[in-house]
């Protein structure tokens, strides 16, 4: 009211303003992260319904959902980066490796296709010879090493997958 009269504007009458704070008292009265809470659920209804709830320790947990969600899946440790690097240089080498052993498979697939549209026998002496000329046999087996060699003997998957995102405890 203050700055329309400082300005020379026309003021409203009293009953303006008082149709206009109910709602603003409504407005107001709503907790603000209830607000969030709707915001959040319009783009990704996956998301918690409400926000206060992530600050509650579930039965049998030892920490929030709220604290699950700040904290990173791994603990950056030492070992656990030297691990890491470990992994890092030999991923050129498993690129390479993966493609030779890919156009090894290719030929290995297309040829006895081929073979079974002309109607004939298998070569295996021509399949031998198809193969060495796309990839050499002292290659498909140096690339085979280098693909099996980060994965585990076992060749169980669940211990494959936990193996890097397990926290590490060391020093």
């Amino acid at each position: 009211m203050g700055r329309l009269r400082h300005n020379w504007m026309p003021l409203p009458g009293v009953s303006a303003p008082a149709r206009q704070l109910p709602e603003v008292r409504v407005v107001a009265d709503e907790p603000p992260h209830a607000t969030v809470a709707g915001a959040a659920r319009r783009v990704d209804a996956a998301l918690p319904g409400d926000p206060v709830a992530t600050l509650k320790t579930p039965e049998g947990s030892r920490s929030s959902e709220l604290e699950r969600f700040r904290r990173p899946p791994t603990r950056t440790t030492r070992t656990g980066f030297a691990r890491a690097l470990e992994r890092v240089p030999t991923l050129p080498q498993l690129g390479k490796a993966s493609r030779v052993l890919a156009r090894a498979a290719k030929a290995l697939f297309e040829e006895p296709e081929l073979v079974e549209e002309h109607g004939t026998d298998v070569d295996v002496a021509a399949l031998w010879s198809v193969l060495e000329e796309v990839a050499p046999r002292a290659s498909v087996m140096t690339s085979a090493a280098t693909v099996v060699s980060p994965v585990p003997e076992d060749e169980d998957a669940a211990a494959w997958s936990t193996r890097s995102t397990t926290p590490t405890t060391g020093s």
